[in-house]
């Protein structure tokens, strides 16, 4: 079964199971202690600016999710949309692909790519060199500006949550990405929410 991703020349296919898990086992979500482990300062209330400054973080990221089947095209394209929308700054963005067996263009079995960006962190004071006003904005991470996550991004975003959302400054972060390798349940959207120290999305394209 494929899966396009968008109107672009993306492609995702999805391998479904025999049976589909029932809604209840995916409806559990994640224990509070859980989520309050994944950087959570507390700086400010929602509408306070935060003096903060842009640092560069770096990851390898690697897609090990059985269900569904990226190309490497496709998974740039939603870790660039995904990465965007958490507050990374668009104009040093950097995203390589790796793992493209077959070509970029074909489902790998493992797909990766090397990120580097600037996220903002909270500057050691009002006055430190290059700090910019930020604040915290509430992110209810829909890939691919979607109304719903569809359930075969289930495994991507599991791993964003555990790989991607820990390299920026965020808190209140709420997560239902309960997945079971080879069973999707249509009724059940896989969620992301958090809020994040970040600026106007129009400044951080500077």
């Amino acid at each position: 079964m494929r899966n396009s991703i968008g109107r672009s020349t993306v492609a995702c296919t999805v391998l479904m199971g025999a049976s589909l898990l029932s809604q209840a086992a995916l409806a559990a979500p994640e224990s509070s202690s859980a989520a309050n482990r994944i950087n959570k300062p507390m700086l400010a209330q929602a509408g306070d600016a935060v003096a903060a400054q842009w640092v560069t973080r770096k990851s390898n990221f690697m897609y090990q999710g059985v269900t569904a089947r990226y190309t490497c095209n496709g998974l740039r394209e939603q870790l660039r949309d995904a990465l965007r929308k958490l507050g990374a700054r668009r104009s040093d963005l950097k995203i390589r692909d790796t793992g493209c067996a077959g070509g970029p263009d074909q489902p790998s079995p493992f797909p990766g790519a090397n990120i580097e960006m600037s996220v903002l962190v909270p500057a050691q004071g009002a006055s430190a060199g290059g700090a910019v006003q930020a604040h915290w904005h509430p992110v209810n991470l829909k890939l691919n500006d979607r109304l719903r996550n569809d359930p075969g991004s289930c495994e991507l975003i599991e791993e964003i949550t555990k790989k991607i959302v820990p390299l920026f400054t965020t808190r209140n972060l709420q997560s239902r990405a309960t997945c079971v390798p080879h069973q999707l349940s249509p009724a059940q959207e896989p969620v992301l929410k958090l809020e994040v120290l970040s600026i106007d999305p129009e400044a951080a394209k500077g």
